[in-house]
């Protein structure tokens, strides 16, 4: 079963010991830290201490978020920010599972990618929040390249959208568990298999050629994701792969051979 909702631990690489917190357009922000409070309009609140903000009940709800100065993006969800002894503070945003695979999408596809290879991205980044749970003690995952970047919500009618949207509810699987799929930017033109102690903990990454990474190594981006690398799917091959005509079902076969789509 797909869990319903994760939870993002974000701008941890700021160690930021001061945030900021306003609406969003017309969004209506329940606030609790040393009291409750209600933002609305265009309003802001600097915060410094742990704090909660939703929207009424506790319902998610559009909110900016902000290091002063250095960052400053849009979430929506809930918000939990916890601070440490040092007086680091620790922001957690809990956001629908759909929503965060369409912003970890907007993140981390490449730009102009195409409808196939975004809905392969989208099976993949479904199926590694689903399964990668724990990877943090206080929340799922961080928005770095430890997990998957997470930028702003992208619009309804975006090309990540509607790759999630045409997705929806889809993941890997292999032996009937979800494949905690992995992924890089790029892969010298050779996927490799999993050392066994990593393989006989779930799904074992088969060795798997890149045609694309292999006629192109010198045009390889250098970026790439500092998640294990060359495992699972290859982002330019899987692109090259679409160009030619894959669909996504194809793409992740050929990536992730003995897996299934469910």
């Amino acid at each position: 079963m797909l869990t319903a909702t994760i939870t993002i631990g974000v701008f941890g690489l700021f160690h930021p010991h001061a945030l900021e917190i306003e609406t969003w357009r017309a969004s209506r922000v329940e606030i609790s830290c040393a009291g409750e409070r209600v933002l609305e309009g265009s309003t802001k609140l600097r915060i410094a201490g742990e704090c909660r903000a939703s929207g009424l009940n506790g319902a998610p709800v559009d909110f900016v978020l902000s290091v002063p100065g250095r960052i400053r993006r849009h979430y929506q969800g809930t918000l939990k920010i916890a601070r440490l002894a040092s007086g680091e503070l620790v922001p957690m945003v809990t956001m629908a599972l759909e929503l965060a695979v369409a912003s970890t999408i907007a993140a981390e596809a490449p730009s102009g990618a195409s409808a196939a290879m975004l809905e392969a991205q989208a099976i993949v980044t479904r199926s590694y929040f689903t399964a990668g749970h724990g990877r943090h003690r206080t929340f799922d995952f961080c928005d770095t390249t430890h997990c998957q970047f997470l930028k702003d919500p992208p619009e309804a009618e975006s090309v990540a959208a509607r790759a999630v949207s045409e997705t929806a509810g889809r993941v890997l699987v292999y032996r009937d568990r979800i494949v905690e799929a992995l992924y890089a930017a790029r892969c010298d033109g050779l996927l490799a298999p999993l050392p066994g102690t990593l393989a006989s903990a779930g799904y074992p990454y088969f060795a798997v050629k890149c045609d694309y990474c292999s006629r192109h190594p010198a045009r390889v981006a250098a970026k790439a994701n500092a998640r294990p690398h060359h495992h699972g799917m290859c982002q330019l091959g899987a692109e090259d792969l679409a160009k030619r005509g894959f669909s996504a079902t194809r793409i992740l076969e050929h990536y992730y051979p003995g897996a299934e789509i469910r």
